[in-house]
């Protein structure tokens, strides 16, 4: 009950920010549009949601989420960090089935592919633990086609102060923030913009 009354004030707060509302950027438009928002119903959403009914609803908005992102930009490489669920893996897979999801261990050797990457599609790091050094290393070779997303943004200070150091960064380009994540891109020829979207 007290979770419905939250997402409930959480969604009056930012009642402002739905579909797309006083966003000039014809390309942040149509990805709120499109991706954030996207109301198509893909013939894959009834079969996961069989597949996996006892997801809760916000762990499954996060999912659909992830499969129009890997649907829409048709990623070779997801990076994932700290995830557990098996959930956002068959989601992003039937996004793109050609889409390669590794998961980063900080503890792995050194000389695992992480460590020799150059570049990535989508990386998405659940903000806990070790985070900070995981961000800070993807930050130094995103491209202007990667997009990173970060989950749990707003649950302490500490992830709020880091979202902000990421918004203000020089690397990054646009950002949405959507409460539950915040997604960045890093293309330069984009002026520097930063989004709330009721999500």
């Amino acid at each position: 009950m007290l979770n419905r009354m939250n997402n409930f004030f959480l969604r009056v707060r930012r009642l402002w920010h739905r579909h797309g509302f006083g966003v000039q950027s014809p390309s942040a438009y149509n990805f709120i549009r499109d991706v954030i928002e996207g109301t198509y119903p893909y013939y894959d959403y009834s079969d996961l949601e069989a597949q996996f009914p006892s997801v809760d609803n916000r762990s499954r908005k996060l999912a659909k989420l992830y499969f129009r992102i890997a649907n829409s930009m048709q990623p070779r490489l997801w990076l994932s960090y700290q995830h557990s669920s098996e959930v956002y893996r068959h989601y992003i897979q039937s996004g793109c089935n050609h889409t390669q999801i590794l998961n980063i261990d900080l503890e792995m050797d050194k000389g695992d592919r992480f460590f020799q990457l150059r570049v990535f599609d989508v990386a998405c790091i659940t903000l806990s633990e070790k985070y900070f050094s995981v961000c800070e290393r993807l930050l130094d070779f995103a491209d202007q086609h990667s997009i990173l997303i970060l989950e749990k943004i707003h649950s302490n200070p500490r992830n709020r102060n880091f979202w902000k150091h990421i918004i203000d960064s020089p690397l990054t380009c646009v950002t949405f923030d959507l409460y539950y994540c915040g997604i960045v891109f890093f293309d330069q020829t984009k002026s520097k913009q930063s989004f709330i979207v009721n999500f």
